[in-house]
């Protein structure tokens, strides 16, 4: 992936830090913007991940709304309103230093109460053909998923679409865990995969694979008390 990938601003080609962006992502975003899931969405919930910069430009150009984990979740999630970001700023408004300008901090219980996720948008550094996703942040989706299970944001029927690129596709099929936040769809630059059999989805969060130190953080600390 060497010659393919997108070097962060702080992290260079150092992915135990951050997923990157890739070669051809445009071609990736035009195919999962072409799908239905995506098209009759209107509020999404998005992986603040390089490799979906531009995935979330093109949905604030549409018009969507998206929710994003903080990166760790050090400051909670984030609110972008494309209706209300001029679409000459959706690029900036995409990044991840554009969430303090053009986002706005949203509660547990503002997302439980106002917010229904249409669709769940991830990438990864590597995947499974069953779905499942490997890399730095892989885990953080596992955790924040049976959070908005909790609070009723999302359903099991609410799709998951992972968007990598072909070489990040692993054709085989691994052991899942009951943590395991597995895709629905699997969009590359070249083809979209639907997974045959998907895993189950958590109800309920596996504490084994909380980070003790996410606890400590202001905003955080509550929601391991619900």
């Amino acid at each position: 992936m060497r010659h393919l990938v997108e070097p962060d601003a702080r992290f260079d080609l150092d992915l135990s830090w951050f997923i990157p962006g890739f070669a051809d992502a445009g071609t990736a975003v035009e195919r999962l913007t072409a799908l239905d899931s995506y098209r009759s969405a209107s509020t999404l919930f998005v992986t603040p991940d390089n490799g979906l910069a531009r995935l979330r430009e093109q949905a604030l150009r549409d018009g969507k709304t998206l929710v994003l984990p903080s990166y760790g979740l050090r400051r909670g999630f984030v609110a972008l309103n494309g209706k209300a970001i001029d679409p000459s700023l959706a690029r900036y408004a995409s990044w991840l230093d554009g969430l303090a300008t053009f986002g706005r901090p949203v509660s547990l219980d503002e997302l439980g109460t106002n917010y229904r996720f249409d669709l769940i948008v991830t990438a990864a550094s590597a995947i499974s053909s069953a779905g499942q996703r490997f890399g730095m942040g892989s885990g953080y989706l596992d955790l924040e998923y049976p959070i908005l299970a909790a609070i009723g944001t999302v359903t099991a029927m609410t799709p998951i679409v992972a968007l990598v690129h072909d070489q990040q596709y692993w054709p085989e099929t691994l052991p899942t865990c009951l943590s395991d936040v597995c895709a629905d769809v699997i969009v590359t630059p070249n083809t979209v995969r639907s997974v045959v059999e998907a895993g189950m989805r958590p109800t309920a969060i596996d504490w084994s694979i909380v980070n003790p130190a996410l606890a400590d953080e202001p905003y955080f600390a509550p929601l391991l008390q619900r």
